[in-house]
């Protein structure tokens, strides 16, 4: 499967709005690794500084950023477990989360509890497997004690206060006053940090010192944190926050860090001091795989018991991600920003591409709902004979198609958005539509589509929703066929093709409406043309004895040779049109889409007076049996392809 990804490239020292939208198209993931589709995606501090070029360890511009992300593996490679597809799990990447689909090592991948929000995991990825490995793992604080974390409101601060208050520790938050509502709401004490009293303040809630401070800030700052500690208190320092806007090396702030942290660790007191760095261990890849597992395991069970409370700052779609980060970098907010995937999200369809002569799955981007628009998550759709004229690419210079479009005139699903103007259907609306735009990237043969309001129609109660797939595009043709030939006055009609997709359904709204109707199909098709409505059946065209010819079989000239003279032909529109003679007026149609005549067939379908006719069922993914069914011909009916979406 190859899927066209939506990537945010960050290509150099830039200001947030010049961040660049990229399609690429990714392959198969290789052997060990999986396709993961983004739901989650996060800015953190880390692609706030790369965005300056001042992180200390610096990716080399151009290249996508994102530390960490939740998604589901829609494709597995070699070697990978392939009961993985489908499933839902976290990555710390360090780069390349902020795509719609990005590809993971299936080592890196840990497990997601069914049931948590991804958004809110995405908040305590990094965060809270940084905060779980600072308490327990290096200040290793127990139940009774006392602790201050500067930047409380932050992502790992906030993660750090529930983690404490779940411990049995007293925590002290230093925090702008416009957080310190989130603070207590958080177990903690504020301390307003631009007070210049604040260390006062935190020596009167702890006289005798704290027994670890947490200290993102760096710089001179340091000093003061290391004076909080009780006698065998610990300093965690894990960022240089201060050093954020400076100029020169971005790696000096942490070097100077690191050589005044050793010198207290190593000094003859019992105070300790560390440096914490995320990926310490590293080159021992399957043992901090191992660490990493564990620890966010650990997190996402307190996350699925209520013990951490994700503090989601803003939810924005990946699209505009240079607003996340301008929102994030404002440090107006409390909580994490989190990308989402677009409301233009991607979805798999059926397409025709210019060197395929069969149709192929692909993942396209569906825009969002325009004006006058719904987009419909697809419950089936049926494959009929256009659609394999369009994918063989024949349909190409005769429609002036070009490059990649989707398949799929008919189709039955559930409205998931509206767009502007849309008073006729609300999401979780079931419809049925006829999809006319053949140049878009996903129509009916897809899980997701965008249709305009105007060409769908309510799906009556009591009407499978899966079969009515079928009717859409044949019952609309057949509408518009017969008006084109006028009332019908007790006149004969002759109907071609009776027995297929848009003949059955001409002799039965032809018979309702009083006509003579006799049908030309196949003798083991005579049950189902008499129960439609038809007088008779013919197995061979006659001559010139009817008033009219409704040519669902496309026999073109052929067909104008069984009206009478001064009598009347409706046709396909066909690359070789039937010339009109002796009088005959003849009508050229191509359906159209008409949602009003559209709810009014649902309903003569519900009622039981036009017959939903189904040769087949398969899903989506096995949609060359279908078309394979359709070309070698012999059954009635139409074949549905089934949207595991649905």
């Amino acid at each position: 499967m190859t899927v066209t990804a939506l990537e945010i490239v960050l290509p150099g020292k830039v200001a947030p709005h010049e961040l660049q939208q990229v399609n690429r198209q990714l392959p198969a993931p290789a052997a060990g690794h999986v396709l993961l589709r983004m739901e989650a995606t996060g800015v953190s501090f880390a692609e706030q500084q790369m965005r300056l070029g001042r992180y200390y360890d610096q990716p080399a511009f151009p290249f996508v950023p994102g530390y960490d992300v939740v998604g589901t593996v829609v494709e597995t490679g070699q070697g990978v477990d392939a009961a993985m597809a489908g499933r839902r799990y976290a990555a710390v990447t360090k780069i390349g989360g902020w795509a719609s689909h990005l590809e993971v090592d299936a080592a890196d991948l840990v497990p997601v509890p069914d049931g948590l929000d991804p958004a809110a995991v995405e908040t305590v990825l990094v965060n809270g497997i940084t905060a779980w490995q600072m308490l327990h793992g290096l200040a290793k604080v127990r139940s009774g004690g006392t602790i201050v974390v500067l930047g409380a409101n932050g992502g790992v601060g906030s993660t750090l206060l529930q983690l404490a208050r779940h411990a049995g520790i007293t925590a002290i938050g230093t925090a702008s006053a416009r957080h310190h509502d989130l603070v207590r709401a958080l177990g903690a004490t504020p301390v307003d940090y631009t007070d210049p009293g604040w260390l006062g303040r935190i020596r009167q809630l702890a006289p005798d010192g704290v027994h670890a401070v947490f200290d993102h800030v760096g710089g001179p700052g340091l000093k003061q944190s290391w004076q909080m500690l009780r006698r065998d208190g610990t300093l965690v320092s894990y960022g240089a926050a201060s050093a954020k806007n400076d100029e020169g090396n971005p790696q000096l702030p942490f070097i100077a860090a690191y050589a005044r942290i050793k010198q207290w660790h190593y000094s003859p007191n019992p105070r300790s001091a560390y440096q914490y760095n995320f990926w310490d261990g590293l080159k021992q890849r399957d043992t901090f795989r191992a660490r990493l597992r564990r620890d966010l395991t650990e997190v996402l069970r307190l996350l699925a018991e209520g013990v951490i409370t994700p503090q989601i700052a803003a939810r924005l779609p990946l699209s505009r991600a240079a607003d996340a980060l301008v929102l994030a970098e404002s440090r107006t907010v409390a909580g994490k920003v989190v990308l989402v995937p677009d409301p233009t999200a991607t979805t798999r369809a059926l397409v025709s591409e210019p060197e395929s002569g069969a149709p192929v799955l692909r993942t396209v981007h569906v825009p969002a709902p325009g004006a006058g628009e719904l987009r419909v998550r697809v419950t089936a759709a049926s494959v009929d004979p256009v659609d394999l004229f369009l994918a063989g690419g024949a349909g190409r210079a005769v429609y002036g198609l070009t490059g990649t479009f989707g398949l799929g005139s008919s189709l039955t699903g559930i409205v998931t958005a509206v767009g502007d103007d849309v008073t006729t259907f609300a999401p979780g609306d079931r419809i049925a539509a006829a999809h006319a735009d053949l140049s878009a990237p996903a129509r009916g043969h897809a899980e997701e589509t965008v249709v305009p309001a105007e060409a769908a129609a309510p799906l009556p109660d009591g009407l499978d929703p899966v079969d009515a797939a079928s009717l859409p595009l044949n019952a609309l043709t057949a509408a518009q066929l017969l008006d084109v030939l006028g009332p019908a006055d007790g006149r004969t009609l002759l109907v071609t093709g009776a027995a297929g997709g848009v003949g059955g359904y001409a002799v039965a709204l032809a018979a309702r409406a009083g006509w003579t109707v006799t049908a030309l199909a196949r003798a083991s098709d005579r049950g189902f043309v008499l129960r439609a409505g038809a007088r008779e059946l013919v197995t061979t065209l006659p001559g010139p004895v009817f008033d009219a010819v409704l040519d669902a079989a496309v026999l073109e000239s052929a067909a104008l040779g069984a009206v009478r003279d001064g009598g009347a032909l409706a046709a396909l529109t066909s690359a070789r049109p039937a010339t009109a003679e002796r009088g005959v007026r003849t009508g050229l149609v191509a359906s159209v889409p008409d949602g009003p005549r559209l709810a009014e067939l649902l309903e003569l379908a519900a009622e039981g007076v036009l017959e939903l006719r189904v040769a087949g069922r398969v899903p989506l993914e096995q949609a060359a049996t279908a078309y394979e069914a359709v070309a070698a011909g012999g059954r009635r009916g139409r074949w549905l392809l089934v949207s595991a979406s649905r």
